[in-house]
């Protein structure tokens, strides 16, 4: 799987020669998606599941899957 990705990412840096300095693997692919889908408004159980955690708790672990007042932080 890296294989793929990094022969992948060598063909996108031509376009953007920015990635060369970036580092890609399939775990950054992989959390990227997730915070994406969290930043649409998907459900995090939806995440978890997507993810294979099996339980909730291991999803909220993401930075920003805090909602409510756990969101707002300490006072």
């Amino acid at each position: 799987m890296q294989y793929l990705v990094a022969k992948h990412v060598a063909v996108a840096s031509d376009v953007c020669p920015s990635l060369k300095h970036k580092r890609v693997s399939p775990h950054v692919l992989r959390h990227t998606t997730a915070m994406d889908l969290l930043q649409e408004g998907a459900e995090q159980i939806a995440i978890s599941l997507w993810l294979g955690h099996e339980s909730i708790e291991t999803t909220q672990l993401l930075p920003g899957c805090r909602s409510g007042a756990e969101a707002d932080g300490p006072r």
